[in-house]
């Protein structure tokens, strides 16, 4: 696969660099949030914005049946004030759910 500018997606994902201020609270999804912050750039780098600022501000991922993996907040003294703060910022997921469901569900081995 190419990018618009003819580089293969990997050149492309390698010169992004994203930081998991949320590990220490996390650890255990670490790993899987880098993959999804990557592959959420391939399709939109503002959809791997909006999940970087949703992971490092308190959002871990968790296994689901149906779509591979699900966020959820982590509401605490870390994390979310709210849940209410939280569910008013994912609002911005909108847009990307169709890309954002793709992802989870190759991470996650339902594609």
């Amino acid at each position: 696969m190419r990018t618009d500018s003819g580089k293969s997606v990997l050149s492309k994902v390698s010169q992004r660099i994203y930081a998991d201020t949320f590990y220490e609270v996390s650890p255990e999804d670490s790993d899987i949030w880098l993959d999804v912050l990557m592959l959420a750039d391939v399709y939109d780098p503002n959809l791997a914005s909006i999940l970087q600022y949703l992971r490092n501000t308190g959002t871990k991922l968790e296994r689901d049946d149906k779509f591979g993996y699900r966020l959820v907040p982590y509401v605490g003294k870390e994390g979310w004030e709210s849940l209410a703060q939280y569910k008013q910022e994912v609002e911005y997921l909108k847009p990307y759910r169709t890309q954002l469901v793709m992802i989870l569900k190759k991470l996650g081995g339902k594609l």
